[in-house]
């Protein structure tokens, strides 16, 4: 977007009223509404970067008892924290668990809202919390981003021909062991 010259810039954090998703690099998926906003009152939006959870994640799998006393460790959501701290034995363990899945390259939000979901009954199954993930990650992506557009027309369009199945399998279950298989 092009902005008229002697437009002013405001820097904002990343309020939830203006950016509505991350994407990948960090770019900013702007709500509709903010950008109306912007260009109704002439002014360009500069935001804050975000916070690594990951980088501060590694800090706390070193320094597990450090990390309470953290100055980001209260920027927490508060379900990730709820999360760490209800079990104090298994403490060191959680906050692994947490850098694990920062690693896998799922964000904090997505994190929270599957400890939202899982309860605090079930939030000490590690596996149900990586189902939970998995299923929030794919209901936030949209139908088309799920098409299988990253395959190459070669692999889409081919056919398997079940004779050359049946010349793999040896000679004793209905196969041909000498055959040359011609694709």
């Amino acid at each position: 977007m092009r902005w008229p010259a002697g437009c002013r810039k405001i820097r904002f954090d990343n309020l939830t009223a203006a950016v509505s998703s991350f994407g990948k690099n960090g770019e900013r998926v702007l709500n509709e509404l903010f950008v109306r906003f912007m260009l109704h009152y002439r002014f360009e939006a500069e935001f804050c970067k975000p916070i690594d959870w990951a980088g501060h994640f590694a800090i706390f799998v070193r320094k597990p008892k450090g990390a309470r006393n953290s100055t980001l460790y209260r920027f927490l959501p508060s379900a990730v924290k709820s999360y760490l701290e209800a079990n104090p034995e298994a403490f060191r363990e959680r906050i692994n668990f947490v850098h694990t899945l920062l690693q896998e390259g799922y964000e904090m939000g997505f994190i929270e809202k599957a400890l939202e979901k899982a309860g605090a009954s079930r939030v000490n199954d590690q596996a149900i919390i990586w189902h939970l993930l998995y299923q929030l990650s794919t209901q936030e992506k949209a139908n088309s981003e799920l098409d299988d557009d990253y395959s190459p027309p070669s692999v889409k369009n081919y056919l398997p021909r079940v004779e050359d199945y049946d010349q793999l399998v040896p000679s004793g279950r209905g196969g041909n062991v000498n055959a040359t298989i011609t694709i």
